[in-house]
């Protein structure tokens, strides 16, 4: 792209000029992936099939929902890639844990966000993903990644990961909805509205110096989600 031109990469906006790209296949790579692709394949096609199973209907908001359910249903969090050798955790960076069976549904953020990408591309729902920084708390946070999904012409923020990680009393999961399809002005915790515990930095991993420009998002939850009849939600 020339200088000024602005490019379009999974529906996150690059302006040009960028400095320079270099990329580290390392980065994004684990042992025996090119001989997962076809158990990768056949992941996707089983949970498209999954999906529309059990979404109420073939709207996309119902798609969306039944997107994060089956996520959270079949995923967990993998908190020894988080805290623990980078190659030998590759895979958890990637979506492949939801669709190979060999990886245990393990991963961290970026599996979440590129899991939750992969399956909207399936059912034509532009989603983008976003790099930014999660708060925990006031004085803490860490790198982390979110999606941005399209409905009816406005983007709405899931964060799956953050979603995931609470049971039933018989120790099954339990899909929550405090980070799905909210907008920036969003209450997600007691003092937090959504725009204050993610914040995104326009920052491109991997030695890629330029700055990416996200999606605007709504200031107003999806209007939907207010009438949704899951008794999880309070």
């Amino acid at each position: 792209a020339e200088t000024g031109e602005t490019a379009y990469v999974d529906w996150i906006e690059i302006t040009f000029p960028v400095s320079s790209y270099v990329a580290n296949a390392t980065d994004n790579a684990y042992p025996g992936a090119y001989d997962d692709l076809t158990a990768f394949t056949t992941g996707i096609a089983t949970a498209k099939a999954s999906i529309e199973a059990s979404r109420l209907d073939s709207s996309p908001y119902e798609t969306v929902k039944a997107i994060h359910d089956y996520i959270l249903l079949h995923a967990a969090y993998n908190y020894n890639a988080l805290n623990g050798d980078t190659y030998t955790y590759g895979y958890a960076f990637s979506a492949a844990p939801l669709f190979v069976p060999r990886l245990n549904g393990l991963f961290v953020c970026e599996g979440y966000s590129k899991a939750m990408k992969i399956l909207c591309n399936e059912f034509n729902i532009n989603c983008a993903l976003v790099s930014g920084t999660g708060k925990t708390s006031d004085t803490s946070g860490g790198p982390h990644m979110w999606c941005y999904v399209q409905l009816d012409g406005n983007w709405y923020a899931v964060d799956a990961t953050w979603d995931d990680g609470h049971y039933y009393s018989d120790g099954t999961p339990c899909p929550v909805y405090s980070y799905f399809l909210v907008g920036s002005g969003t209450w997600v915790t007691n003092t937090k509205k959504f725009s204050q515990n993610h914040i995104t930095d326009g920052a491109v991993m991997y030695n890629w110096d330029g700055e990416l420009v996200f999606p605007t998002l709504s200031k107003a939850i999806y209007d939907h989600y207010i009438v949704d009849t899951n008794p999880t939600i309070h």
